[in-house]
């Protein structure tokens, strides 16, 4: 049976402001787990019923109880089930994981940035899993209602909660911090992500720094160094890392092995650790260094340090190698920005030893006005870096097309996915190394699905 968490009916309804309904005998019963998917409830959970754009949560609350669910959370009662009357469930339940975390004495580390929060996280709590009992964020819940249910998925035994923390508008990572109280934080950089809706890098930086609002001025911070915009931020107990020698972290040397990883030398404030990832791509190594000033401040020893960073992996759709018996496939197709794109580009032009090259890239969101001229440059990066075949499927990516013929690469442009998928078996070569990515809406997934098939 699943863990008791000193959470109880009563708490939870007191945190909503909501009304109960059903038999009074659960109010001080406790709960074992938050869940949002009633087929997911078990004995003691507490099942949120959210309204979605296709389901209603509401609908579900039978089959929560029937799998066990205590009690429901909901915007109107359902007759004949317990539940937690309130205004909004959503709401609600970032008010029910803002209690519970008041009521943990664990070091909560929070990361965020334009890109690499997802693969930071990942390397991170490889780390600190060396010693200590890690939760950390599933896959990359990290919006209004992921971060609720990490937060919820805190144990009693539970020592670090590593907590992704993304937003797209001002105000976001504000409410995000209220839920999240970190303790420390990382912060991975200032891209191009949302520009579209917040205007400049500059204000990226601002919405970003709102992950401060609810840190003690004890709590200690994690920035990359090598960013123009982190190293303007006036914040205390700051580290940073990068590749520049005037941080506190920084690679000395490094040895890429294509896609079985990088083998490094890093020094952290005077100490020398050599590493190896297996994690590829220069990029990875921001991340590793974010990893290593985290466990250092945690306690962590050097070999902890080293082996947490050598058993470090990735996840489905961040640079996941999957080899086929057609194709090395990089499955980098979660999300994409210009910077990570480019960093994309300069894994796949390592891929020595396969026979060819090949890049099937998607559109890129929230680019704002500039989106055009943006696409463009990925074109024309991809072409410099000698891919052997590009390949852009979408309405902006015609722009990566054309920049990558401009300078003389070889390209091809499809308007959709579907049209592309149906002549793939004429385009693509057995042994190819090819990288998909593109932003999440274009559901490049399901080509990565096609080749692994």
């Amino acid at each position: 049976m699943a863990t008791k968490i000193d959470f109880t009916i009563r708490e939870i309804m007191c945190a909503t402001g909501g009304s109960f309904t059903g038999d009074c005998s659960l109010l001080d019963e406790c709960i074992t787990t938050t869940v949002i998917d009633s087929r997911k409830a078990e004995a003691g959970s507490l099942f949120i019923a959210i309204k979605g754009e296709k389901v209603d949560g509401y609908d579900y609350i039978p089959a929560a109880v029937e799998n066990g669910a205590l009690c429901a959370v909901t915007s109107h009662a359902c007759e004949g089930y317990p539940c937690i009357v309130v205004n909004d469930s959503v709401e609600a339940f970032q008010r029910i994981a803002r209690e519970y975390r008041k009521k943990l004495n664990i070091t909560v580390l929070g990361i965020t940035g334009s890109v690499g929060k997802t693969t930071t996280k990942e390397i991170v709590a490889s780390v600190l899993e060396q010693k200590y009992n890690v939760v950390k964020t599933e896959g990359n819940f990290n919006n209004g209602l992921g971060l609720p249910l990490t937060i919820m998925a805190i144990r009693p035994d539970t020592e670090i909660a590593v907590v992704e923390m993304g937003m797209n508008h001002f105000g976001e990572m504000s409410l995000l911090s209220s839920i999240a109280i970190p303790t420390m934080c990382i912060m991975t950089n200032i891209g191009m992500s949302h520009i579209e809706n917040l205007g400049s890098r500059e204000n990226i930086l601002k919405a970003k720094s709102e992950i401060f609002d609810y840190m003690s001025r004890t709590a200690r911070c994690i920035l990359n160094g090598d960013d123009d915009l982190l190293r303007t931020l006036d914040v205390p107990n700051r580290c940073d890392y990068g590749f520049d020698s005037g941080n506190d972290i920084r690679i000395e040397s490094f040895f890429e092995h294509g896609f079985d990883g990088t083998d490094f030398v890093a020094d952290m404030f005077g100490e020398k650790y050599t590493c190896h990832i297996a994690v590829p791509g220069r990029h990875v190594l921001f991340a590793a260094m974010a990893a290593m000033a985290a466990g250092s401040w945690l306690g962590l020893t050097h070999s902890q340090i080293e082996d947490g960073i050598a058993k470090a992996k990735t996840i489905s759709g961040r640079t996941n190698i999957i080899k086929t018996q057609k194709y090395t496939l990089i499955d980098d197709c979660y999300n994409a920005a210009p910077q990570s794109m480019k960093s994309g580009i300069d894994l796949l032009s390592k891929s020595d030893g396969y026979p060819r090259s090949v890049a099937i890239f998607g559109d890129m969101g929230e680019l704002g006005p500039d989106e055009k001229y943006l696409h463009k440059t990925v074109g024309e990066y991809a072409a410099k870096s000698k891919i052997d075949l590009l390949i852009t499927i979408g309405t902006l990516s015609k722009e990566t097309f054309e920049g990558a013929i401009e300078k003389g690469g070889n390209a091809m442009w499809f308007e959709t996915k579907e049209e592309f998928l149906e002549k793939k078996d004429s385009i693509l070569r057995m042994g190819d190394a090819i990288l998909v990515k593109a932003s999440n809406f274009m559901k490049f997934s399901e080509i990565v699905e096609a080749l692994r098939g």
